[in-house]
């Protein structure tokens, strides 16, 4: 292993499928005090950062205006990532169905003044434009999300439908420092542990298994006092059980990966006696899953159905993050606490 100029490790031969590695870092705590007292790179810096000041000819005039703009009256390079970074926040939605820019038109350009709706490669890569206008070095970063934490193993599961894309900002002394701009794609949000107290987790997965042991069992599971290492090793047993039944395969083709985590919201609806009809769309079921989770339309429905039948199909990393989505979505289905009504069933 080798450490680059600008802090990067990278490896002196090619990793191979089926390679196991261990890194062990420790993240960077600079306060937002600490980088913006920050001076501006130096001259030498900056010819050290050439490639990450670089802008295609097809950035248009009005893109580095606005980020002249949004800017005005900020003096450390921190308050202008800050700046560009709320300004896209507050002003543009996030959603898989984005519109493609017409053919020799400025992707960038198109975002940031016709359509105002995009996903996370266009927000990255709209932020890294303005600041690199500004001459501010920066990048556009593709990776994972930190996936779902399992409560009963401790572990993080990080899926291929994690993907995300994102921006890191280079500044003196402290080097490459992420920014999300990417409202919409929280890294850790729906984690099972967040989702509902560790309680309502036993109390669900003991109504699950109620009608699989003898009678009186289920009460007994619901009643017992000392039986939080029986709910855990139940539940443990359960959800393993789910998971293999519904493993994403990584490695599965783009189309494939889409389909299942789509199968998985269908599962989950079903799980809660709402089984969809044979007659229901893909885009009328995860328009039930999402107002079954209590949260907005995201306009995942819409892109379920481009994905499954437009002619000009999701890129790569559209489809990841639109797999990433439906299964977020059906873990927060399946994992909500139960309605009144829905205890009364």
């Amino acid at each position: 292993m080798s450490i680059d100029a600008l802090g990067g490790l990278r490896t002196t031969s090619t990793l191979t499928p089926g390679s196991v590695y261990s890194v062990v870092s420790t993240r960077g705590a600079a306060a937002p005090a600490e980088l913006r007292a920050l001076t501006p790179a130096t001259p030498d810096q900056l010819a050290t950062l050439e490639r990450y000041l670089q802008l295609p000819p097809s950035v248009t005039e009005r893109t580095r205006a606005l980020a002249e703009s949004v800017t005005e009256g900020t003096t450390s390079p921190y308050d202008k990532v800050r700046a560009i970074e709320s300004y896209l926040k507050e002003n543009f939605r996030y959603s898989l169905d984005s519109p493609v820019p017409p053919a020799g038109q400025d992707a960038v350009d198109h975002f940031l003044f016709e359509t105002d709706v995009g996903f996370c490669e266009q927000f990255a890569a709209a932020t890294a434009v303005m600041l690199r206008s500004l001459g501010i070095p920066s990048r556009v970063v593709v990776g994972y999300t930190p996936g779902g934490r399992n409560p009963f193993t401790g572990y993080y599961e990080v899926r291929a439908s994690d993907a995300h894309s994102w921006v890191e900002v280079w500044f003196p002394g402290v080097g490459w420092y992420e920014f999300d701009p990417t409202f919409a794609i929280p890294p850790a949000e729906f984690e099972l542990a967040n989702v509902l107290p560790i309680a309502t987790v036993f109390r669900f997965v003991a109504e699950k298994l109620a009608g699989v042991f003898p009678a009186g069992m289920g009460g007994l599971l619901r009643g017992a006092l000392g039986g939080a290492l029986v709910f855990t090793l139940v539940a443990g047993v359960w959800l393993t059980a789910r998971r293999i039944r519904r493993r994403e395969n990584p490695d599965a083709p783009p189309d494939e990966r889409v389909r299942n985590a789509l199968w998985r919201v269908t599962s989950a609806l079903s799980e809660r006696g709402l089984t969809p009809r044979a007659s229901d769309t893909a885009r009328s079921i995860v328009a039930r899953a999402e107002r079954e989770a209590g949260g907005p339309s995201s306009g995942t429905a819409l892109a379920v159905e481009r994905h499954l039948y437009s002619p000009k199909p999701l890129s790569a990393l559209e489809t990841g993050e639109l797999a990433g989505v439906l299964t977020r979505l059906a873990d927060r289905v399946t994992y909500r606490a139960p309605s009144p009504e829905e205890e009364d069933r």
